[in-house]
């Protein structure tokens, strides 16, 4: 259902859907991230081309202390065709740029001097903000993905990161934007 309480149907044609997402981006939806995500899955579903107007509309925001990983990871979605992909250096960097640009899906890496990568995820998800955080890390540990979970991370991407690896983490966060809350199992991009 929309945010105004119709009933949203089902799209049995690329044109259907199209008309369904004029209408609603300009509508009162427009701004809010989990309908970005819809926008994408539906996309996606009905086998438009990888560049859509729909992945330009996807927010993307990359923390980590690394600039080889942050201009890696960078470089990887925007070839997979998002464009509105936004870094930052450091978690407390992160966290404003966070505010900011209200990205649809954070990639976090955990190990980061000064604030870590779970301090920083608690502090994003304190805002209430609906979006989705894929932990980066070299090595997944029990304990960090405990954490993690706790914290309310949505994955993990294990380096040394692939193409593959990324788009198969945007799918999966994308996938759990639709199915509806309760126990979502963590998923971990090996």
């Amino acid at each position: 259902k929309w945010p105004s309480g119709r009933a949203v149907g089902h799209c049995h044609s690329s044109a259907q859907l199209h008309t369904i997402c004029a209408l609603a981006l300009r509508s009162e939806v427009r701004s809010k991230p989990a309908f970005r995500i819809f926008q994408l899955a539906c996309a996606a579903r009905f086998g438009a081309q990888r560049n859509s107007v729909w992945m330009d509309k996807l927010r993307i925001l990359i923390i980590d202390d690394d600039r080889l990983m942050l201009t890696l990871l960078v470089g990887v979605l925007r070839r997979e065709g998002f464009s509105d992909v936004v870094k930052a250096g450091s978690g407390k960097e992160g966290v404003a740029k966070f505010l900011q640009n209200r990205p649809d899906i954070v990639f976090l890496d955990i190990e980061m001097p000064e604030y870590c990568g779970i301090q920083t995820l608690k502090a994003i998800k304190e805002f209430g903000i609906v979006t989705q955080v894929v932990m980066v890390t070299a090595s997944p540990t029990r304990h960090n993905v405990m954490a993690a979970q706790q914290a309310g991370a949505a994955g993990f991407l294990v380096k040394p990161v692939s193409p593959a690896k990324v788009s198969a983490a945007v799918k999966r966060c994308i996938d759990r934007a639709r199915q509806e809350e309760g126990d979502i199992e963590l998923f971990i991009c090996n």
